[in-house]
């Protein structure tokens, strides 16, 4: 368990290190949507869910599910998303509040289906 909450800061760290993966309140109101970011190649975490100003790491193994899975439909590929990359019921519920937050939540579906495509 401490090995994973140290790796899982090393990659938040590495991603932003000015707000080593807490929200910081200046971008809070800038940052909105979901996105996945590619932040390396032979980490532990080689990729980060951005959930408006926060974010998480995901495991390579989590984002080849989600790859072999994103031609499914919009609303199935939501439920496999936050059931993968939602480690708890507050990201979870962090994921839900961004999509509706940010309007159309099947195009930003789509959106995220193709970007993890070409990850």
């Amino acid at each position: 368990m401490l090995r994973e909450m140290s790796q899982y800061v090393e990659a938040l760290s590495d991603a932003r290190p000015e707000l080593a993966g807490f929200p910081h309140r200046a971008e809070e109101e800038s940052v909105k949507g979901l996105r996945f970011e590619r932040i390396g190649k032979g980490r532990y975490y080689n990729v980060v869910f951005h959930i408006g100003s926060t974010y998480v790491p995901v495991s390579d193994d989590t984002v080849e599910e989600l790859k072999g899975q994103s031609l499914l439909p919009a609303e199935r590929f939501l439920d496999l998303l936050i059931d993968r990359v939602g480690y708890s019921s507050y990201l979870k519920d962090q994921i839900r509040n961004e999509l509706k937050a940010t309007g159309d939540p099947v195009t930003q579906i789509t959106v995220l289906q193709g970007a993890i495509r070409e990850l």
